[in-house]
C-alpha cells in the first residue's frame, strides 16, 4: 500500500514536472517568436527608411529639373503630379505620389510675426471661421479651436478667451504635464495636445486643414483643386456658397488656367473680390506620401517639400502618421 501511494505520488510529481516545463517552454517560445517577429520588423522598418529617402532624393531632383515656367502653369495633368515614383530593392517595393499641397488651409497661417513675437492673422481667422461654420462646427467649437492653436504657437503667457497657456498644460489636471510650443507647428498631429480636440469627431475639419511646417503660407493653385476642396474654396471667397464653390471646381479645365485674371474673368458671374487666400496657377509646397507593405509588415512617410529661392527644399519629415 505505502509503495502504490508513493508510486503515485511521484507520478503526480513528475505530471506537474511536465505541466511546469511546458507552460515555461510555451511562453519562451512565445517570446522568442515575438523576438524574431520584432527583429524582423525592425529590419523591414530600416530598409523602408533608406527607400523613402531614396525617393526623396529622387522626387527633390525631379522638381529641381523642373523649369520655373512650368511650375508657374502646375495644374493636375502636369507631369510632376502624374509621374509615379516606384523603387524596388530585394523585393521591397516602395510606392509614391507626389501632390501639390496648397488645397488646405494652413493651420500656421492663424498667426503672423511681429518683432520676434507671434500676433493673431484676422485674415486667416476670418478663413477659418468660415471653414469651420460650413463644416458645421459650433460657434463655441469655432472659438475655442481658433484660440487654443493660436495659444499654442504664440510667446506670451496671457490666454485668449476660449485659449490656454502654460498654467493650464503644466497643472495637475493633465496627466502629461507640458509647456506649449511657443513655435509655428510642425505636423498636423500637434493638435491632439489640444483639449478641443480631443473630444472633436468632424472628419472633415482634418481633411480640409493641413500643416506647411514653419510656415505662413496661405497661397492656394486653383488648377490643382479637386472635388473634395469645395468647401476650402468656399472658405476662401467670402462671396460664394457651397454650391458656387462645387460648380466653380468641376469647370476648371483639365490644362488649367494661365493666369489668376483668366481664372476669374471666367467666372464674372460669381463675386470672386477680395480673396483671403492668395489664388496662383502655381505651387510652391508639395507633399510626397510614400507607402510599403511586406506581409503583415507595413510603413509609410509624409514628406513635406518647399520651393525656396527656386530650389526645392525638404522641410519635414514623419512616418507611420495618417
Amino acid at each position: 500500500m505505502f509503495i502504490k501511494i508513493r508510486q503515485g505520488v511521484v507520478l503526480i510529481s513528475v505530471l506537474m514536472i511536465i505541466l511546469i516545463l511546458s507552460a515555461i517552454g510555451s511562453t519562451l517560445g512565445g517570446d522568442f517568436l515575438k523576438s524574431l517577429k520584432r527583429s524582423g520588423y525592425l529590419e523591414f522598418q530600416s530598409n523602408s527608411i533608406q527607400l523613402m529617402r531614396n525617393i526623396e532624393n529622387l522626387a527633390v531632383e525631379r522638381i529641381n529639373q523642373f523649369s520655373k515656367l512650368e511650375l508657374q502653369d502646375l495644374n493636375k495633368k502636369s507631369e510632376l503630379l502624374t509621374f509615379p515614383f516606384i523603387y524596388e530593392v530585394n523585393g521591397l517595393t516602395v510606392n509614391a505620389n507626389l501632390s501639390d499641397f496648397s488645397s488646405c488651409f494652413n493651420i500656421n497661417s492663424l498667426v503672423l510675426e511681429q518683432n520676434q513675437s507671434f500676433i493673431a492673422n484676422e485674415r486667416a481667422i476670418e478663413q477659418f471661421k468660415r471653414l469651420l461654420i460650413s463644416l458645421e462646427i459650433s460657434e463655441m467649437d469655432t472659438n475655442s479651436i481658433i484660440d487654443q492653436i493660436i495659444d499654442w504657437i504664440d510667446t506670451d503667457d496671457q490666454p485668449r478667451a476660449n485659449g490656454f497657456e502654460d498654467y493650464f498644460y503644466t497643472g495637475p489636471i493633465n496627466f502629461r504635464p507640458m509647456y506649449t510650443n511657443k513655435r509655428l507647428l510642425i505636423n498636423l498631429s500637434e493638435l491632439n495636445n489640444l483639449p478641443i480636440f480631443k473630444d472633436l469627431t468632424n472628419s472633415m475639419l482634418f481633411e480640409n486643414v493641413c500643416v506647411h511646417p514653419l510656415s505662413y503660407s496661405n497661397e492656394v493653385n486653383i488648377n490643382t483643386m479637386d472635388a473634395d476642396d469645395n468647401y476650402f474654396l468656399t472658405s476662401i471667397f467670402p462671396n460664394i456658397s457651397l454650391t458656387d464653390a462645387e460648380f466653380i471646381i468641376s469647370k476648371i479645365p483639365e490644362n488649367g488656367f494661365k493666369t489668376t485674371d483668366e481664372f476669374i474673368s471666367s467666372f464674372s458671374e460669381f463675386n470672386l473680390s477680395d480673396p483671403y487666400s492668395t489664388i496662383k496657377t502655381s505651387s510652391k509646397q508639395f507633399l510626397l506620401s510614400t507607402s510599403t507593405q511586406v506581409d503583415t509588415f507595413s510603413f509609410s512617410s509624409r514628406t513635406f517639400i518647399n520651393i525656396k529661392n527656386g530650389r526645392a527644399i525638404i522641410m519635414s519629415r514623419s512616418y507611420n502618421i495618417n
